[in-house]
């Protein structure tokens, strides 16, 4: 049998992720990231884990964890387009910082 044949073929070809998926998997991971932040502050707070699982929490709290999602977004929104005056203010900030001056 001749393997060089299936050397020159190359893999498929994934396709590109439409917006509406990449925002799903955000969103997903964001809520990850919540329900383990929920699990350390129980930890820190009660020294336990919680006695209810991921899906409870999520179903619990989903309107708020929305609206932190929302505004999560918002804010880097936020930076993204206003990034160069937001480095030429902190840039201005050094500068008056080591002269004494605030």
């Amino acid at each position: 049998m001749d393997l060089n044949r299936f050397a020159n073929i190359s893999p498929p070809k994934a396709k590109p992720k439409t917006k509406a998926q990449i925002l799903k998997e955000d969103f997903r991971s964001f809520l990850n990231e919540k329900w383990y932040e929920h699990q350390d502050e129980l930890m820190v707070w009660e020294k336990k884990f919680p006695e209810y699982d991921r899906d409870y929490y999520f179903k619990k709290h989903k309107w708020l964890l929305k609206k932190m999602y929302k505004e999560s977004k918002a804010v880097e929104t936020y930076l993204k387009d206003n990034e160069k005056e937001i480095s030429k203010l902190v840039k201005r900030g050094f500068k008056k910082g080591k002269k004494g001056n605030f």
